[in-house]
């Protein structure tokens, strides 16, 4: 009678720890009816903000997107407070192509210059801070066809920054893909000025 009640008592717990096995199993293992969710990160908002060298004033950069998938960009100056924003230039820029702040202001506040990456590369444009046009007329000069339109025997690569209020330091690569004399382009007028290597 022992004998038996010892195997019926161990019956009973090695069913029910069967059962327990079972149940983790199912429970662990996702159904259809357990819809998986992924969480996508939201990508950091524009605006954009760069003050100017002696920081009275800010450059500010807006995006809006359209509905067929293009975004407008606005660009505004301010007094360093946000007060007088005045919109110095607009472009609307096609899916995969953006606009980009990169120390911006030359020293004197005078002009600012702008970054557009698109799959091409990157276009660098020259602004007055005012949003006044040129004498040209034109409100954006674009760096790399001014340069290209020179012939010089070098292509364009990228404007990196300011050597004084009204010249940009222009970087050159040979047809081959190595670096080529650096250059001063002069604005107000459209000089490049070549460095000594």
């Amino acid at each position: 009678m022992k004998a038996s009640a010892i195997v019926l008592v161990s019956f009973v717990l090695l069913a029910g720890a069967g059962v327990f096995f079972i149940t983790k199993q199912k429970a662990a293992a996702p159904t259809s009816e357990q819809p998986i969710v992924l969480l996508r990160p939201t990508p950091t908002p524009i605006p954009r903000e760069e003050a100017s060298i002696d920081g009275t004033k800010k450059l500010r950069l807006q995006a809006a997107r359209q509905t067929d998938g293009s975004t407008t960009y606005l660009v505004f100056t301010a007094d360093a407070n946000g007060a007088n924003q005045h919109l110095i230039f607009q472009k609307t820029l096609a899916a995969g192509t953006s606009l980009d702040l990169h120390n911006s202001w030359s020293p004197d506040g005078t002009y600012v210059f702008l970054i557009e990456k698109g799959p091409a590369g990157e276009k660098f444009l020259v602004l007055q801070s005012t949003g006044a046009a040129f004498a040209d007329g034109q409100t954006a000069l674009d760096v790399g066809a001014l340069f290209d339109a020179r012939k010089t025997g070098y292509l364009f690569d990228k404007v990196t920054g300011w050597a004084s209020p009204t010249l940009l330091i222009i970087y050159t690569k040979t047809e081959q893909g190595a670096k080529g004399p650096s250059y001063w382009l002069e604005l107000p007028s459209r000089a490049f000025l070549q460095l000594a290597r």
